[in-house]
């Protein structure tokens, strides 16, 4: 009985597979946006947009815990602070402390979906 049960579950996984890679690859990707992917002033609050409203349209959901975002530069890292705006979208700010190029990257439930840097 177990045997079958276990064949019945893998068959219903594999039938339902099409279907789950083709929503996958027709949802549209995450974006970032804003002038804190560009550039920023020494000890000037600036800051952009993390667009997860695909995943929200989908029915899922993106707790702020699921989006890491790193802010490096010559003397370490930036602390950014990500603000949920309730609708898909966060908002991510921080505050450079030192001069020189920094690198920013941004992934949403682990798929990264920026990698920028700038002077």
């Amino acid at each position: 009985m177990f045997k079958l049960l276990l064949m019945l579950t893998a068959l219903s996984l594999y039938l339902s597979l099409p279907k789950m890679l083709e929503d996958t690859m027709s949802q549209p990707p995450l974006r970032d946006s804003g002038p804190g992917l560009d550039k920023a002033e020494q000890f000037l609050e600036t800051g952009f947009t993390i667009d997860a409203t695909p995943i929200v349209k989908n029915g899922g959901t993106v707790p702020v815990s699921d989006i890491v975002v790193k802010v490096s530069g010559p003397q370490g890292s930036v602390h950014p602070v990500i603000t949920p705006n309730d609708d898909g979208t966060f908002k991510v700010n921080y505050t450079l402390k030192d001069i020189g190029p920094h690198a920013i990257s941004v992934a949403v439930k682990g798929q990264e979906i920026a990698n920028n840097s700038f002077p």
